[in-house]
């Protein structure tokens, strides 16, 4: 195997696009010889999505929090 160099150390400044700066899932299951259950969270901070169409520097979307059970 042939080493070409070590990786550059860069700090990146622009914004990136799409990404939150936190992201948390979780699932807890219950079974029995009866009864199941199973419920979700998921929760995501608010992101930029990219430049705006709108005239507006950016264009963002809130925070979101999605809860399911079954």
């Amino acid at each position: 195997m042939r080493v070409l160099g070590a990786l550059p150390n860069a700090t990146r400044t622009a914004t990136l696009y799409g990404l939150s700066k936190r992201a948390y899932n979780g699932t807890l299951y219950y079974e029995d010889k009866t009864f199941s259950a199973r419920g979700s969270v998921s929760y995501r901070s608010p992101y930029i999505d990219g430049s705006s169409a709108t005239g507006n520097l950016f264009e963002g979307y809130d925070s979101t929090l999605n809860v399911g059970v079954v």
